[in-house]
C-alpha cells in the first residue's frame, strides 16, 4: 500500500519506514500539516497515519481532507492522545486513534482494513497486494 506518515519526530519516522518497507508497503513521510497536504494531493496515497500533535495541527490536515472530495474517504489512523473535546473534523474513515507508545505489529491491522475498504470501494485496481 500507499502509506503517508505525517510525524514530526525523525526518529519515528525512521523505525516506521524500516517497518513498512520489511513488509512491501511503499511509505512517504511528511513532518508539517502543509507538506502532508501537499503529498496528498499530489501522490496516490493509500492510507495515512497522522500524528495529533503534527507541526501545524493534525485538525487542519482533517479539515482539507474532509473539503477535498478525492481525499475524504482516505482511511486514517490518529496517533497520541486523542482530544477531550470531538474534533469537527473526525475523518470519514478512521481506523484508530492509536496511542503514542503502540506496538508497530498494531499497525498490520490497521493496514488490512484500509486494503479491505479500498477494495471494497472498487478503488482494488491501486491497492498493491502485500
Amino acid at each position: 500500500m500507499q502509506i503517508l506518515v505525517a510525524v514530526p519526530h525523525e526518529t519515528f519516522m525512521g523505525i516506521v519506514k524500516s517497518y513498512l518497507t520489511d513488509r512491501g508497503h511503499a511509505a512517504q513521510f511528511a513532518s508539517n500539516d502543509v507538506e502532508c497536504v501537499e503529498i496528498l494531493r499530489k501522490h496516490q496515497t493509500e492510507m495515512l497515519i497522522l500524528a495529533n500533535d503534527l507541526d501545524g495541527g493534525s485538525d487542519g490536515v482533517l479539515a482539507e481532507m474532509n473539503q477535498d472530495e478525492d481525499l475524504s474517504d482516505l482511511p486514517v489512523v490518529l496517533v497520541g492522545q486523542t482530544p477531550n473535546s470531538p474534533s469537527p473534523n473526525i475523518p470519514q474513515i478512521m481506523l484508530g486513534p492509536i496511542s503514542r507508545q503502540f506496538r508497530l505489529s498494531e499497525l498490520d491491522c490497521k493496514i488490512e482494513v484500509a486494503r479491505v475498504l479500498w477494495r471494497m470501494n472498487g478503488y482494488s485496481k491501486s491497492v498493491s497486494a502485500v
